[in-house]
């Protein structure tokens, strides 16, 4: 009895400690199927980054987080091998402990039937009962038997259930050892895998250098060019408006000596002055048709101030990724400052002057494409960037009129948009437009 008692909280033992260590195995597979999980969805978005150009930086990043959730996979195999051969190493153990033990009850038990079959060649079993002195040997005698015959039940279940254990052991542990091969294999595929991710990072660190160092030259040479073009444009406002600064000054020269003439109205005052006077009057100081012409601009010049914050947008749809003024490019980590604004358009779209004008002029600019340049009195908007145009200097515009067609640059339909005003000064755009 107490060896059955022994038996029995060893295999209770067993059984408790083999479904720990199955959990223990099952909690790591689940982390192994999150990590691998992981580590798939990742692998898709680095799959579909690698389709755009532009797209480097966010696949280094996606490599980057690939990489960590390889190694994690692996630390997850590496913990699910460590509890492999741990349960294994137990395995091992209670095979060798039920083995032992069934040794032990089969040499018992062969032991006892050796005996028994002694003692049946010497005795009778009815002999043996009823050679008792008296009836309560007699009883004791035939219970012994019955206890011996039920003990030898027992041994040969037994060895049936040992034998059966160590079986079912062997076949656990045929199964843990499959699945460490199983996960070492794994581990050393995902260790490849690590690698060629790793040496994958290192080109497309040095790619993204080289194309950091593309773009920050380009950036750079963009930007000079921006500020040569920037500069021209002014130069050209500045010549422009102080030839029209001349034209109001003779204008209100001319204006003041019709006035003066028309007080003194005298004949002799007249006949005295007849000589200067005719030489005045033959040789004008404006035109009637400069004079007309600086009337209309100071007229559009008032009319242009007035609806500042309330001009249309020079595109009928498009998004400000650029603004006026002093900014971090998020490129190159530079400075830079912007004299206009830069609008990106859907492909194929037009530009439209965002108030009525006069074209004072349509040139080509390498890096800048066609850019028309139209005068709204002493004021002056500027659009660069264009494919085509529509217009021709000297032409007389409306209020969103379309005046050419935005180029693609950079892999972008983009507009550059500029306001200058009297005095040759760069304004912020957004100021002036209701957007």
């Amino acid at each position: 009895m107490l060896k059955r008692t022994i038996l029995t909280i060893l295999v209770i033992i067993s059984v408790v400690v083999n479904g720990i260590y199955a959990q223990s195995i099952k909690e790591l597979e689940a982390q192994k199927r999150k990590a691998q999980q992981k580590l798939n969805a990742t692998q898709k978005l680095l799959n579909e980054t690698k389709k755009s150009r532009k797209g480097t930086e966010k696949e280094l990043n996606l490599l980057t987080r690939s990489i960590k959730e390889t190694n994690n996979l692996i630390f997850s195999i590496n913990s699910e091998i460590e509890g492999l051969n741990r349960d294994i190493t137990n395995l091992m153990s209670e095979k060798k402990s039920l083995t032992q033990r069934l040794e032990i009850t089969k040499q018992e038990y062969a032991k006892m039937i050796a005996t028994n079959y002694v003692f049946k060649r010497q005795f009778s079993p009815i002999f043996f009962i009823f050679s008792s002195k008296n009836f309560s040997q007699g009883l004791r005698r035939a219970r012994y038997l019955v206890e011996m015959s039920n003990y030898r039940k027992e041994q040969v279940l037994e060895i049936k259930n040992l034998t059966q254990s160590i079986e079912e052991k062997e076949n656990q542990l045929h199964n843990y050892v499959t699945q460490k091969s199983e996960s070492l294999h794994q581990k050393e595929q995902q260790s490849k895998k690590l690698n060629k991710k790793k040496e994958e990072q290192n080109r497309l660190l040095k790619n993204y250098n080289q194309k950091e160092r593309e773009y920050t030259a380009t950036i750079k040479e963009e930007q000079q060019h921006q500020k040569n073009l920037n500069e021209l444009i002014r130069k050209k406002v500045a010549e422009e408006n102080r030839k029209k600064a001349e034209m109001a000054k003779k204008a209100e020269s001319k204006q003041n000596k019709k006035e003066k003439a028309s007080k003194t109205g005298t004949k002799k005052s007249t006949n005295t002055t007849k000589g200067s006077a005719k030489s005045e009057s033959t040789t004008p100081i404006i035109t009637d048709k400069e004079y007309k012409q600086y009337k209309e601009d100071k007229l559009l010049t008032g009319s242009f101030t007035k609806n500042k914050g309330s001009l249309p947008m020079p595109v009928e749809s498009g998004k400000i990724h650029r603004k006026f003024g002093r900014q971090t490019n998020t490129l190159t980590n530079t400075i830079e400052n912007n004299s206009g604004i830069y609008i990106l358009t859907p492909s194929g779209m037009e530009a439209r002057a965002v108030f009525e004008g006069t074209v004072f002029e349509v040139m080509y600019e390498p890096g800048s494409g066609y850019i028309v340049w139209v005068t709204h009195g002493s004021y002056s908007t500027v659009y660069a960037q264009l494919s085509l145009f529509y217009v021709k200097k000297g032409e007389k515009l409306k209020s969103r009129q379309k005046i050419g067609k935005i180029a693609q640059k950079n892999n972008n339909t983009e507009l550059n948009f500029y306001i200058l005003n009297e005095n040759a000064s760069y304004e912020n755009p957004e100021n002036w437009l209701a957007h």
